[in-house]
């Protein structure tokens, strides 16, 4: 897994990659920035469960996996951006970025061209490598000291494939990423775990990370 890069240095994707972000994304961001929406940047390597959970939230789709399997057969182009309204949060979009080796060196574009209320960042705990774990905490850190997300809530969500995962897989991913250790040194981050193909606007677990988001950028705004 690349690194994100740091603040001064220059990413290189690929041609296709910077013709089909730049040519849009860039024109559309003032806007955002304009806007009393709260903004939402989703991170997590492919195939963590992003798209899956962005659309069950926003759709509600009932057979998601059978819809993202069709969607990854079409010409996607890779990004997904999803408005929805939600109490305790309110107004808020979400932005479901692609967690390729191409794209990563390229998440920094979505920090520092809008103002981001938080984070998520998804691990497949079903599928996700133990080495992988190793990237995962790597790019975590990193970006948990980026300058512009230094007030943004931070989630790490655990997407599980079942409605309850083994508490030891669970721990077993926590410990690997010091998520003791990040909590106490981030008052702004939190864990949780879900299934994320079968969650909901209504579920217990997403009003959690709503609420964690709100409360967050309530002190931010102090």
């Amino acid at each position: 897994v690349p690194e994100v890069p740091a603040r001064d240095a220059e990413a290189c994707p690929s041609r296709s990659a910077r013709h089909r972000w730049n040519g849009g994304m860039l024109k559309c961001f003032p806007k955002f920035r304009a806007s009393s929406r709260k903004q939402v940047v989703m991170f997590g390597l492919e195939d963590a469960g992003k798209t899956t959970l962005l659309y069950r939230l926003k759709l509600d789709w009932k057979d998601i996996k059978f819809a993202m399997k069709n969607l990854k057969k079409e010409d996607d182009a890779g990004y997904h951006y999803e408005e929805l309204s939600t109490a305790p949060l309110g107004d808020y979009g979400i932005w479901d970025i692609p967690g390729s080796d191409e794209m990563v060196p390229m998440w920094p574009m979505f920090y520092r061209y809008i103002t981001v209320s938080a984070v998520l960042f998804v691990v497949h705990g079903s599928q996700i490598k133990p080495e992988k774990l190793t990237d995962v905490g790597r790019v975590v850190g990193r970006l948990l000291n980026e300058d512009e997300l230094r007030t943004a809530a931070f989630v790490l969500i655990i997407n599980y494939d079942t409605d309850e995962p083994p508490m030891e897989n669970i721990k077993s991913i926590e410990d690997s990423l010091k998520v003791k250790v990040l909590k106490e040194r981030y008052p702004r981050f939190t864990s949780i775990s879900m299934n994320c193909a079968d969650v909901s606007e209504t579920s217990t677990q997403w009003k959690q990370v709503l609420a964690f988001i709100a409360h967050q950028v309530s002190l931010s705004s102090k």
